[in-house]
């Protein structure tokens, strides 16, 4: 186990776990670790996972409880204007 999954597992998790019908935006995907894990959390508790990230990160899951962005966009405003636009989508 990685400091970083420690750290997640033991310190995150435990103080958004029982948190019921979550959404939650993440900010950088790289391996996956952590999204994995909200993931986790949101099938366990009737959420949804918003990620955002520079590179093509995809293929980390095929949850139906995902959206992936992939962008360049720095300002969280046009985050959450693009997540609205796919919603409105899907």
């Amino acid at each position: 186990m990685t400091e970083y999954s420690y750290k997640l597992d033991n310190f995150l998790y435990p103080l958004i776990s029982n948190i019921s019908n979550p959404n939650i935006l993440e900010l950088g995907v790289q391996n996956g670790t952590s999204t994995k894990k909200f993931l986790e959390l949101c099938e366990k508790n009737d959420g949804f996972l918003f990620s955002a990230d520079i590179n093509d990160c995809a293929a980390v899951s095929s949850n139906s409880r995902w959206l992936f962005l992939k962008t360049r966009e720095k300002s969280l405003k046009n985050i959450l204007r693009l997540i609205w636009q796919n919603l409105k989508r899907a």
